[in-house]
Formats: structure tokens, sequence, C-alpha cells
């Protein structure tokens, strides 16, 4: 007769597995998906809580936006001042758990409360004016041993514009809570937040798994009419449906509410059953193995168009400009432009001091610095815009920044490079003329002086160089002097090279530096490919509901 498997064991294999996969899923920053990705974590660790001590009581938590009296009816029930109190809103910032000391082996557990919570501490002694912190809870023993088969939590304010940190703990805590209680006062009940509170509890089905709702409208003004009072108690019934819908009377600065105030509200209140829970989590689990499964293919071609998008702009980058030329050289294209050329300017050259023939610097870098600096800018940019996009604008990520020292040495190389193999072609055209043409008088160093300039132009702006040095070249055959210059020694000189090299080499130099960023934490963190696939084996290998 075969054995009976061990369906505890078996579960508890699965959540243990359960909580590294969705752990990991959470650093991936699943955008959208993120809400139900904590959900379903909180109930792996409170499944994996339930299965080691079967015998916790229940969860019973207090929820409301700040100034709404959670806090003074929890020190009510708890029949002490643990929670702070006080006329200025937003005191509570952390969760306090009042219990039992006996519940010492549960609280201790790693997974009690995990990962709403980072870490736990115990106050002893008469604690007083409690508030926490968003990431830690404290752990309050006020019940006696056997007065409380519940341990009582006030959660973190909701609802401020100044507590979202505190806001976001108290919602992933919803998963854990057995009963909630939602207090809310005239002016809060109508709040979009409660929306989210019962979409968050609309995510544990069956809806036997999720925790009981008890809503309560607090009296905070006396001067509210009572018929004004029973309007809002009546939309809130109407709101919440679903919930067990009551109120609490109006209390002087100071006062707590008595127990037959409160007393139903914690009367009664059972743990969840642990099948409930374990159906709960699979039907929340194969939801979401379907949900990554698509933002991880939406993900993917939002990457490779951010990636085509980055490459035609390095592509366009790279092209030559002709702010990448020197001063000089700049200057000597403007006094040797045929439109800017006058004939007092060829007389002055052609006076008594010959022009030299001094070859100049084709590029500078520092203008090819300053255009490299701003398309990377342009470009970071447009890639945290498209990482916000990813992540569903939760946090703000950013790519790492260019490595400019190293990309700054790189193109001062590279413009050393194309400056001498600039020159050595001049020169090489030069010392050809030279040896053709013995011609020794001022006429032929402007002759070379524009020879030099156009042979140059011509080497990065084709259309430009080439016509002004085939007109040049027309007007000295006119005057004699033909073959000085021909289209087919400027061919010969390889026309255009220059220019190719040099945009090639500058469209690597950016492309690393994109690469760099694409490859980063900030894009590789997003990809969603591997763990979709992980979140869907571990759904299909969930032990069966029992």
């Amino acid at each position: 007769m075969s054995k009976e498997p061990d369906f505890d064991a078996l579960w508890s294999a699965a959540v243990e597995r359960g909580n590294g996969l969705l752990g990991e899923l959470l650093e991936r920053r699943p955008g959208r998906s993120t809400e139900r990705v904590e959900i379903l974590l909180g109930l792996c660790r409170l499944l994996d809580l339930r299965l080691r001590h079967p015998h916790a009581p229940a969860l019973i938590g207090i929820l409301g936006s700040a100034n709404s009296g959670k806090s003074t009816l929890f020190n009510s029930i708890a029949e002490a001042e643990v929670s702070k109190v006080t006329p200025i809103p937003h005191q509570t910032v952390g969760t306090i758990v009042a219990l039992s000391p006996s519940l010492a082996k549960v609280v201790d557990d790693p997974s009690f409360l995990r990962p709403a919570i980072k870490a736990l501490r115990w106050v002893e002694g008469d604690a007083i004016d409690l508030s926490g912190t968003p990431t830690e809870a404290l752990a309050v023993p006020v019940f006696t041993t056997d007065a409380a088969s519940f341990a009582l939590i006030d959660l973190p304010d909701v609802g401020t514009v100044e507590s979202q940190q505190e806001h976001s703990v108290a919602l992933r805590m919803l998963p854990w809570i057995d009963r909630v209680i939602l207090v809310v006062t005239e002016e809060s009940f109508a709040q979009a937040d409660h929306e989210r509170i019962e979409r968050t509890l609309g995510a544990l089905h069956p809806q036997r798994a999720r925790g009981e709702l008890f809503v309560v409208l607090n009296r905070h003004h006396a001067r509210t009419t009572e018929p004004e009072f029973q309007a809002r108690l009546d939309s809130l019934r109407s709101f919440w449906s679903e919930a067990a819908v009551s109120s609490l009377p109006h209390l002087e600065s100071g006062a707590r509410f008595r127990r037959e105030d409160f007393g139903p509200l914690v009367a009664e209140a059972n743990p969840r059953v642990s099948r409930l829970l374990r159906q709960a989590l699979v039907n929340l689990a194969s939801e979401l193995a379907v949900e990554i499964a698509t933002t991880a293919r939406d993900r993917e071609r939002a990457r490779d168009q951010l990636r085509r998008g980055a490459a035609s702009e390095v592509n366009d980058a790279g092209r030559f400009r002709r702010s990448f030329f020197s001063d000089e050289f700049l200057r000597r294209m403007d006094v040797f432009s045929p439109w800017r050329t006058s004939l007092s300017r060829l007389k002055s050259l052609l006076g008594s001091e010959p022009p030299r023939q001094e070859l100049v610097d084709l590029l500078d870098s520092a203008p090819l610095k300053r255009h490299a600096r701003e398309v990377l800018a342009r470009i970071r940019q447009d890639l945290q815009r498209g990482v916000q996009r990813l992540a569903d604008g939760r946090e703000t990520i950013e790519p790492p920044a260019p490595d400019y020292e190293a990309l700054d040495a790189a193109l001062d190389e590279l413009v050393q490079r194309v400056n001498l193999d600039a020159r050595k072609d001049v020169e090489a055209l030069l010392t050809q003329l030279q040896e053709q043409h013995k011609v020794k008088d001022p006429l032929w160093s402007l002759v070379t002086i524009v020879a030099s300039t156009g042979f140059l132009v011509d080497l990065f702006i084709p259309s430009v160089g080439t016509l002004g040095t085939l007109a040049f070249s027309g007007v000295l055959s006119a005057l004699g002097f033909g073959g000085v210059l021909t289209a087919d020694l400027m061919r010969k000189l390889r026309t255009g090279k220059l220019r190719e090299t040099f945009e090639r080499e500058l469209r690597e130099l950016l492309g690393v530096q994109v690469e760099a960023m694409l490859d980063s934490e900030a894009f590789t963190g997003l990809d969603l490919g591997a763990p979709a696939l992980e979140l869907q084996r571990w759904t299909d290998d969930l032990p069966e509901v029992r």
C-alpha cells in the first residue's frame, strides 16, 4: 500500500521556493504587477508561518487615515497608552503589535509580517506613546497570557501625502490580516485609497480567504447632526456592501472607547483556514504567471525599440559637422572661400611678404567632445524615460553616466590621428606639385596654400571641396598653369576616405558608451524573461489543495 504524501511538507517546500522566486521578481521591478507580487509573497510567508505554527492566533489590524482615531481605538482595546495619540495628525508611522507574551515564538518567526516589514523589535516594560518606523515593527506584550485570542496591530497611516511610505507598508500588510478594522471619519470615508484597500483584499480569492472587513465610522465632531451622521453611515454601507459597517461615538480629547463600543470589533476573530489560504495562493499565482509573461514580452519589445532608437541617434550623431574644424583651418577657409575673396585681398596676399606654406590642424577635439557629451546626455535622458515607462514609474531609475574620461581620451586620439593623416596627404600632394612645377614665387605660395586648403575641405566635404578645387584649377589653367591641380589627382589621393574613417570610429566610440548604458542594471534588472518562466514552472508544480 502506497504511503499517503505529506501535503504539509510539500507545501512547506513550495512556499519556501516561492519566497525566493517572488523576492527576486520584486527586485526586477515588475511595474503594474508589483502590488500583486507583494500580495502573493505575503501569502507565501503567511502560509509558511501557519504551517510551522498551526495554533497561532488571529491577527486583527486597525487601518485608517491620519487623525482617523485608529490609535485611540488601538489603545482602548489594549487598555494601555501604547500608540502615540496627539492633536497633531500623522503620528503612527510604523507597525505596532499588541499581543500576549506567550506568542513570542510566533512573532520571532522569520516569516512573521514579512516582507511588509524588514525587522521586528520587542519593546519590554510599560511602553507608551510609540509611533514606530516604516520598516520596523514594534511588538509590545500588553495582554496577559490568556486574555486575548488575537494579536492586535496598529497599522501605519494611509491616505496622506506625507505618508506614502507608510501607506505602502500598510497595504502590503493586508494579506496578513485576518480581520481588518477600517476606521474612517466623516471627512475621509469617500477617499480613493479605500478603493485600493478593497482591491488588495479582492486579490485574495476565494472570498473566504480574505481578511474580514469591519468598517467603523468614527464620530469626530459632536456638532454633526444625527441625520447627517446617519446619512454618511448609510453611504458607507452602500460603498462597503460586503463589510460589517458600524460606528463609534464621539470622544472628548484623551478619552478611550468603552468595551461596549469596540467589543463586537474583536469578538470571535479566527485565523483563516490553511486550505483557503492555499487555494488563494494557487489562484493568484496562476493569474500572476500569465500577467508577468505578458509584461516580459512587452518589455522585450520596448527594450528592442529603445536599442534601435539609441542606435539611430548614434548613427546621426556620428556624421561629420563643420564645427569640428579647427579655428585655424576655418580662418583659412574663410580667406580663400570664393564668395569672400576680393581682388584687394588677393593683391595683399601677393604683396612683398609671400604667404607662408605652413600646414594647420584640420580638426579640433574641443567641439567634438562637446558634441559627444550633448549626444550621450540626450540618449541617456531618452533611455531613462524609457526605463521609467518599463518600471511603470514606481521609482526613479537612472542608467549609469558615460565614462567621459575614457571618451575624451579616445576622441583626443582620434582627432590627433586624423590630423596626422591629413597632414601626410597634403604634404604628399605639395611634394608632388613642387617636383612637377618648379615655381618659387609668391603666386606659387598662394597656389599651394589654396591647393592644400581645397584638398582638406575635399577630404571631409567632397561636394564643396572638389568643386572649389576644380574651379581654381580652371583659373590656373587659363593662366597657363594647366595641370597644377586636376580631378584625377584628387581622386588618386583617396578623396572622402578620411571622413569615412572618422565617422566610423566616432560612431564606434559613442556606441561603446551607449552599450554600457543598455547593459547596465537599470536595463538588465528589468528583464522578466527568466523570472516569468520560473514563475510559470513554480505555479505548475504547486501541490494539490486539501
